[in-house]
């Protein structure tokens, strides 16, 4: 499970670099914080052996609306304190 999470994150990460030229440090803080949140959320959700078969597959691939819960939980400590003018 951890290392789909972080493969994720990292490509996230790299968007986030190339395309919106944010601070490589906000940035990286972001992807430590968004894998500690997804590695508690999925914790027991897995199967190692099967990847796509149990509730963390079903669950990125249904739950839109917890999904953005979660993005909210990551941005409000990371993004706020280093660009407190945009929130």
């Amino acid at each position: 499970m951890r290392e789909e999470i972080v493969t994720g994150v990292n490509y996230l990460k790299a968007l986030a670099c190339r395309f919106h030229r944010l601070d490589p440090m906000v940035v990286e803080a972001f992807g430590e914080r968004l894998m500690e949140i997804l590695c508690r959320r999925y914790t027991g959700h897995w199967y190692p052996e099967k990847p796509m078969k149990g509730q963390a597959y079903r669950y990125t691939h249904c739950q839109t609306f917890s999904q953005s819960l979660c993005l909210q939980e990551i941005s409000k400590n990371t993004f706020r304190e280093a660009y407190p003018n945009l929130v």
